[in-house]
């Protein structure tokens, strides 16, 4: 059991090896971005064709939707801003742009597996 355990884990970090080693190049990592934005935009283009006769009764306040999108924005700021803060209370020597920059990354990279699952369940 644990040779076949160390087996699969050398085969997964070879794997993983060479998916570093692609994923650096620049023109095969914007091809893949590419294609999960047309991807996703194929997927909201379809959802909205068949959801259309449903959504053509709602009322939309777009002062709330403007409001809301607002304080979200404001509150990825802060949030990064207090990563510094953190950052800095622990005695790292970071850059304000390099800590929001990682923020805004953690932020992208915690919703965008959850938004492909649900593209691959489907």
């Amino acid at each position: 059991m644990n040779q076949l355990f160390e087996t699969i884990l050398a085969r997964i970090k070879s794997i993983f090896s060479a998916y570093k080693h692609i994923v650096q190049i620049k023109w095969v990592r914007y091809s893949l971005q590419s294609i999960l934005i047309l991807a996703s935009l194929i997927f909201l283009i379809s959802s909205f064709r068949q959801y259309g006769p449903s959504i053509k009764d709602i009322q939309v306040n777009y002062w709330y939707v403007t409001a809301s999108f607002g304080i979200i924005t404001l509150n990825i700021f802060l949030g990064a801003f207090i990563w510094w803060l953190l950052l800095r209370s622990l005695v790292q020597p970071v850059d304000i742009l390099d800590s929001s920059r990682n923020h805004m990354v953690s932020n992208i990279a915690k919703y965008l597996p959850g938004y492909a699952w649900q593209l691959v369940g489907k």
